[in-house]
């Protein structure tokens, strides 16, 4: 059985509701958020709202109503704390609050994700309990949760996903203001699609300030003035299919001239993983995504997280961007010995190269990141595609 109070009060039974009437769901909240310890008849009467003033009478009437269709414990001539049997039900505001007491200083981003996903309304807006004392540790346990958010860094909060939700359920709640104000701020996206601009802002739209271009002349206009975080490029960009220019001009212009990350979206990706890898490497992609999933419906979930990824600002996405710049130039050093494989220079320079990106392995992985980023730079400006010998 589970009794869910962290929004609408509802009780549900292997999968079924309940009905129950005002005056039972507000008794049994009050006995739920109680805890193991339970509440007192009396205390029952304290906190229990009504027109006419509940007497204890009323309350066992209430109680004796719910035992049939809860596993209440206590009562009887000694007047014990009323609770619910925790071995037979599940109480959410339980989850949350010892949720909430085992966070560290410095939780990870998915429990914190976990702990607001079990909030589904304000409970305080409508109930007329919601004064009644038994909610101050729920109230307690979500302060607490709201003062370790925003303690987070940008990127860190930039990951959860549902604290944009979380925050909507209490639109009145000035308690959340300042989440509001460190929510407001949306990461800026370039987006260039042809043909479903629609239907990726409908899903984009929510957590980024979107620049849509939709098609090549729209790109050279904005190419030179470039003021975003990520870029999402379709890869073709003519009805037919028969064009690369998402990748042979937009990504490689990307990749020659600036340092904004960018993801490659296709509903013809590489037929094999080295072509993925090698297609990611050429042209200093993140990630290579399948447009559309089964039946041609868009691939809405991976391309929500392939955006998410582009801004992402927690360290180890940082690493991850790093790594690429560095397998990106190495990929084209290659290129220069394929293009010339009789050259001595250019097998010369390619072992150099190699040697290079190797040696930046451990500080990639977990060296200081301000040295990773140092050492990265250092090995483009010599690698990159400015360099003296580069092909392309």
């Amino acid at each position: 059985m589970e009794v869910r109070v962290l929004g609408e009060m509802t009780v549900t039974r292997e999968g079924a509701r309940l009905p129950l009437g005002d005056e039972l769901r507000d008794t049994l909240a009050l006995i739920a958020l109680s805890g193991p310890a339970g509440i007192s008849p009396g205390r029952l009467v304290e906190e229990l709202p009504g027109t006419y003033r509940v007497t204890r009478t009323n309350v066992y009437q209430r109680v004796l109503s719910l035992r049939q269709r809860v596993p209440i414990v206590g009562g009887g001539p000694k007047r014990e704390p009323y609770a619910l049997d925790r071995a037979r039900v599940y109480v959410d505001a339980d989850a949350f609050i010892g949720g909430v007491r085992r966070l560290v200083d410095r939780p990870d981003p998915a429990a914190l994700d976990r702990l607001m996903g079990l909030w589904r309304g304000d409970p305080w807006d409508r109930s007329a309990i919601a004064r009644a004392g038994p909610w101050a540790e729920v109230r307690r346990a979500r302060e607490r949760l709201v003062e370790l958010v925003l303690a987070l860094d940008d990127g860190d909060r930039a990951a959860l996903t549902r604290l944009n939700s979380f925050v909507a359920l209490f639109p009145e709640d000035q308690t959340l203001e300042r989440v509001r104000r460190a929510c407001r701020e949306r990461p800026r996206l370039l987006v260039i699609e042809d043909e479903i601009m629609a239907d990726l802002r409908s899903i984009l739209d929510s957590e980024f300030r979107v620049q849509p271009v939709v098609d090549i002349e729209g790109w050279n206009v904005v190419r030179e003035s470039l003021d975003v975080e990520g870029v999402l490029i379709d890869r073709h960009l003519t009805a037919n299919l028969t064009d690369d220019r998402g990748t042979t001009v937009i990504a490689d212009f990307l990749r020659r001239h600036t340092e904004i990350p960018a993801t490659l979206m296709t509903v013809a990706p590489p037929p094999t993983a080295s072509g993925h890898v090698d297609l990611q490497a050429k042209y200093r992609l993140l990630e290579v995504v399948h447009k559309t999933g089964l039946g041609g419906a868009l691939n809405e979930t991976h391309l929500l997280d392939a955006a998410r990824a582009l801004v992402d600002r927690r360290e180890q996405a940082h690493r991850r961007r790093l790594e690429l710049w560095v397998r990106s130039d190495l990929f084209h050093v290659e290129d220069d010995q394929r293009f010339n494989p009789s050259s001595t220079d250019a097998a010369r320079r390619l072992a150099k190269c190699r040697h290079a990106a190797e040696a930046l392995r451990p500080v990639l992985i977990d060296g200081p990141i301000e040295v990773a980023v140092q050492q990265v730079s250092r090995f483009h400006r010599e690698w990159g595609p400015r360099r003296p010998e580069a092909t392309f």
